[in-house]
């Protein structure tokens, strides 16, 4: 199958104040699901949708950044050089995690290169702000792996 690869975003059901449900887009994002639902709304109303581009850097090494991305669709490639100067892959990021974890202080160095690989659309945020949420409601722990902020 070529072409674009494309993600539909889930749906999640609430009620409205008649009482009727109806169908409520989620921003996309596997990793919110697990969130509590305070959390959730907000940190998505303290995010801003972004295209991915194909072969857009992220974020590199060694170098802070005050954004963390919440993959919606598309791919991103976390990549770290070897000592002979050889870029490698060492993990895929999907719409079930975040590129860019909370550091210790505000604007840690960023641990990989993160490029994207497949294009699609993140949820941008502050790093700060999401280390603040995830310390307040960590994820659940019987749905998510364990994160820890050092």
């Amino acid at each position: 199958m070529a072409g674009d690869l494309r993600v539909v975003a889930a749906t999640i059901t609430s009620t409205a104040v008649s009482g009727a449900t109806q169908a409520v887009p989620t921003p996309g994002s596997r990793f919110l699901s697990r969130v509590p639902p305070e959390t959730y709304q907000r940190l998505v109303a303290q995010s801003t949708r972004v295209p991915l581009t194909k072969e857009e850097h992220l974020s590199e090494a060694g170098t802070p950044s005050a954004w963390s991305f919440l993959p919606c669709s598309g791919l991103v490639s976390l990549q770290t050089m070897t000592a002979e100067g050889e870029s490698v892959e060492v993990a895929m990021v999907g719409n079930d995690g975040i590129v860019r974890l909370p550091g210790p202080t505000p604007v840690s160095p960023a641990a990989h290169t993160a490029v994207v690989v497949i294009p699609g659309e993140a949820l941008r945020v502050r790093t700060d702000l999401l280390r603040k949420e995830l310390e307040r409601d960590p994820p659940s722990s019987a749905r998510s792996p364990t994160i820890r902020m050092r």
